[in-house]
């Protein structure tokens, strides 16, 4: 299955944006930890870690960490992070990535990037 990939960056000190499901409509409220089955996964490529991770996708996370972790022992070299990993798999088991940066000032200017994976062919329970 091929996976899209669509880079949003949004404006410079704008309020960021409040995030949708593509496929049922639903708000991804990121606070109350609330989102639809066609979410995935949310990945923080500043900390490499997820945000959320669906029960269906965590077995395709333990084998990215352990595919990881097998280089990180195996090689001296700077090895590829989550995020690299995330990008670079066709099988990937999810459709539609959306990644979205936001950047604006703090003690100078800053940048924020969240990786939202959508399964867009799952069944929704709003239908």
């Amino acid at each position: 299955m091929s996976v899209q990939v669509l880079k949003v960056d949004w404006p410079f000190n704008a309020e960021p944006p409040k995030m949708y499901c593509p496929v049922c409509g639903t708000r991804l409220d990121e606070e109350e930890g609330k989102y639809c089955e066609h979410v995935d996964f949310i990945f923080l490529p500043e900390v490499d870690d997820f945000h959320h991770v669906s029960a269906e996708f965590q077995p395709i996370v333990d084998g990215i960490r352990k595919v990881i972790e097998d280089a990180e022992e195996d090689s001296d070299d700077e090895l590829a992070s989550i995020h690299d990993k995330l990008l670079e798999m066709d099988d990937l088991g999810t459709n539609v990535l959306i990644e979205m940066t936001t950047s604006g000032m703090a003690c100078g200017p800053t940048s924020f990037t969240v990786l939202y994976g959508f399964g867009l062919y799952k069944e929704s329970s709003n239908d």
